[in-house]
């Protein structure tokens, strides 16, 4: 077996969930496969409502947004290491914010969203996709909250905490006096 020159560095936080499945071999997108200058804004919002609302650069970035590799390519570049793959934890049991929950403690994950039988299903084969497609794995850094580090335990066998990948600290608003439309 080959050692790669690089390993990839997985974040395990609040993001996107990823999926190897399109690692498969088989093209996901069609057309050119680079970002066009050319591109115009949309004229609706990425969610596919308020025409003619002004979108951030953000927005308008991710609604435009192509992928450069894609099946095997994508595989490949994998394979090779030295990347950063960002995703969210595995589902929970119920989607509320429990981060604006001033009795939520990320030191008790009794206060927190625990990952579902799905969810840990869903860590155990994101770990068995990574080792099946032999995709080098280094570190595993996810934020404080329970179901990020059982996400990369159950997935990786391993995590790192950094809380510089939490949620900002509760604010507790009510009682705040909005004046608007003076």
């Amino acid at each position: 077996m080959r050692q790669p020159n690089q390993a990839i560095k997985l974040i395990l936080a609040l993001g996107l969930t990823a999926t190897l499945a399109a690692c498969g071999g088989e093209t996901a997108t069609t057309g050119d496969p680079s970002p066009s200058a050319e591109s115009s804004p949309p004229t609706e919002s990425p969610e596919g409502g308020e025409e003619g609302k002004e979108y951030s650069e953000g927005e308008k970035a991710n609604a435009e947004f192509k992928d450069k590799l894609s099946g095997a390519e994508l595989l490949s570049a994998l394979q090779e290491g030295g990347h950063v793959i960002y995703f969210r934890h595995a589902q929970t049991e119920k989607d509320y914010a429990d981060q604006a929950d001033p009795e939520m403690k990320l030191d008790d994950c009794e206060t927190q969203r625990k990952l579902n039988d799905v969810g840990i299903q869903q860590s155990k084969d994101i770990g068995a996709a990574f080792t099946e497609k032999k995709i080098p794995v280094d570190q595993v850094i996810t934020s404080e909250y329970c179901r990020a580090w059982k996400t990369a335990d159950l997935a990786f066998g391993k995590h790192e905490k950094n809380p510089k990948l939490n949620f900002l600290p509760f604010e507790d608003y009510t009682g705040v006096i909005s004046i608007s439309g003076v």
